[in-house]
């Protein structure tokens, strides 16, 4: 009977007896030692950051974007054949010297109506001057006919502002032919520099 409550007693403490767990302590301290990152060769230092990280990227405006996408144009060079290129030059100093002749057609014919408006303000001035009853005599073939002097006086008024508005006509036709001379000037000036490059 003893022995049963001993036993009893010693399993009972051991399930109230808390669980040891074996702990190695060491006898002598760790010591650290530092590492010199330095001193390392095969350390390398992180760079520090960039300023421009803190700052995004400007976007490209829109025609840098297509001239960096847009790829280059080749650039092709033909050579006119000799007898075209003959035919052309022979066809620039045609037009040139058919433009030259013209301006001094043109420019004589200004000329004369300028003389004519000339001598209509003369013969106005004159009429002018002579009292009004004055017989005036135009000549009509080998004969003279006598005419009033306010007939002549409006004849000649229409006929200077006729020879005026023919100024002006031809004065404008004048410059189209100066701008034609000059342009096949340049053309065949181009043709010659460009060695028949087109």
């Amino acid at each position: 009977m003893l022995n049963v409550k001993f036993a009893l007693h010693i399993l009972y403490a051991t399930r109230l007896e808390p669980t040891v767990r074996e702990t190695v302590i060491p006898t002598e301290p760790i010591r650290l030692q530092p590492c010199k990152l330095s001193q390392n060769p095969s350390y390398k230092q992180a760079a520090p950051p960039s300023s421009a990280a803190h700052h995004p990227t400007r976007p490209l405006p829109s025609n840098e974007r297509e001239a960096i996408h847009k790829p280059p144009t080749p650039q092709i060079t033909m050579s006119v054949p000799p007898e075209a290129l003959q035919k052309l030059l022979q066809e620039i100093e045609t037009r040139a010297i058919a433009s030259q002749q013209q301006i001094n057609v043109t420019k004589a014919q200004i000329t004369v109506k300028q003389r004519e408006i000339r001598m209509q303000q003369l013969t106005t001035k004159e009429l002018s001057e002579l009292p009004s009853e004055t017989r005036v005599y135009e000549g009509v073939g080998k004969m003279f006919v006598n005419v009033p002097m306010n007939t002549v006086n409006k004849r000649l008024t229409r006929e200077s502002s006729e020879y005026s508005a023919e100024i002006t006509n031809l004065e404008k036709k004048l410059h189209y032919h100066e701008t034609t001379l000059k342009n096949s000037r340049e053309n065949f000036d181009q043709i010659l520099k460009s060695g028949g490059r087109a």
